[in-house]
């Protein structure tokens, strides 16, 4: 599996800003830090994640879990199944072509942004 600098650089700053005091409600660092586990493949596809377990490994309550793993369902990163867990979603092979157009299609542009400068 390849890690992306990016995605690290996410983690990192996620994992920053979730230890640090700051004016961001605790269901915003609890967000940021599961979205940046995400894209940098903490959990595996089909993965069941538990908001109990998700608390006790964040240090924290069970409330911000939930509105944070709200937000993920929201924005598609997760699944709510029928049986009322959540799961890491599998990628199907449709879904991985659109994935590698779009990457495709962002790095000509980061490349074409570079040679500008």
């Amino acid at each position: 599996m390849i890690i992306h600098l990016a995605a690290i650089t996410a983690v990192e700053t996620a994992n920053r800003d979730f230890a640090s005091a700051n004016s961001e409600p605790l269901n915003g660092r609890v967000y940021a830090k599961l979205r940046a586990e995400l894209m940098n493949g903490t959990f595996e596809p089909g993965e069941i994640v538990s908001i109990r377990g998700l608390a006790e490994r964040l240090g924290t309550s069970t409330m911000p879990v939930r509105e944070a793993l709200n937000r993920l369902i929201a924005d598609r990163a997760l699944e709510a199944r029928a049986n009322r867990t959540i799961a890491v979603p599998l990628i199907t092979r449709t879904g991985y072509r659109a994935v590698c157009e779009v990457r495709q299609a962002l790095e000509g542009l980061a490349a074409d942004a570079t040679k500008q400068e």
